[in-house]
């Protein structure tokens, strides 16, 4: 996803400052939240001359910065985050100049900000992302994975490969396969009971993943006039307009409706339609009420 964020490397977060008991785990964390960085067309900065220091010193192997690390550890540092792009360096007031999204950077030390502030691994840099696009919906770049419903069929294909993995099965080589490895040996035989609570967990961690909210104020409006279907009700904004998804928990999959409430067919966790007629009324959300929620 193209956020074009900007990242600060703060001094307190800088290579001196973190616990040398857990050097290998903050450094391979810093080098992943760099690589998905990269990876986001996010910008790094610096404004200190540790980090400078730093930068020079992932240039020499001998460097005793590094004693105690491990040669696989460094390798895994400076092949993920160097060669990836250089950070520039920067004054503090210029960076605060620079447009959002921003945020700060670094490696994880025994006082590092919790409160969302601070980016320093994956799921640091995965969090202040996610919190950015479902603010701004507008910047979410669809085009990408070319997928009606999922802006990161990326991480909708991990979510399905994890559940592979977990039930023992192999894994498909390539995205479809693993899709319809889900499907068919993971979705499919299992008893209702089963499958209803499989697509209640698939849906919330695939929706999650892909920007979509939890829509309880329509989910509750929906049950009050009689629409037992729609438990569980999620949104996104595309092109300036709201689509839903509801779990289907009788056949594992989702119902697609647009910003009037209106059913546009069943649709498979891969976000591939599975066919079914778009006129079926009683998939719908006739008690959608959008601007008395959002």
């Amino acid at each position: 996803m193209k956020v074009n964020g900007n990242i600060l490397l703060v001094e307190e977060g800088a290579f001196s400052k973190i616990n040398p008991l857990n050097a290998e785990n903050i450094i391979e964390d810093f080098a992943y939240m760099v690589k998905e960085a990269d990876a986001s067309k996010d910008a790094l900065f610096y404004d200190s001359e540790e980090w400078e220091q730093f930068y020079a010193n992932s240039y020499d192997p001998t460097s005793s910065c590094w004693d105690g690390i491990g040669d696989i550890v460094f390798s895994l540092l400076v092949n993920v985050s160097n060669p990836v792009f250089l950070p520039v360096g920067i004054d503090k007031g210029d960076f605060i100049k620079k447009s959002a999204p921003k945020i700060k950077g670094g490696f994880r030390y025994d006082a590092s900000p919790t409160d969302g502030s601070y980016v320093y691994n994956k799921e640091t840099i995965d969090e202040w992302h996610d919190s950015w696009f479902i603010g701004h919906p507008e910047r979410i770049d669809w085009t990408i994975h070319k997928n009606e419903i999922w802006p990161r069929f990326d991480r909708t294909v991990e979510i399905m490969r994890d559940e592979l993995k977990r039930k023992g099965m192999k894994i498909p080589q390539t995205d479809k396969g693993i899709c319809t490895a889900f499907h068919e040996s993971v979705m499919k035989p299992l008893d209702e009971r089963e499958r209803i609570s499989l697509s209640k967990t698939i849906s919330e961690k695939v929706c999650k993943a892909n920007y979509y909210q939890r829509e309880s104020e329509l989910e509750k409006l929906e049950a009050t006039h009689g629409n037992s279907r729609a438990e569980m009700i999620f949104s996104i904004k595309k092109d300036g307009k709201y689509q839903f998804l509801s779990v289907d928990k009788q056949h594992g999959m989702l119902e697609l409706c647009d910003d009037k409430g209106q059913h546009k067919g069943e649709w498979r966790f891969d976000g591939t339609s599975n066919g079914r007629d778009t006129e079926e009324t009683d998939h719908g959300l006739p008690q959608f009420g959008i601007r008395n929620i959002h």
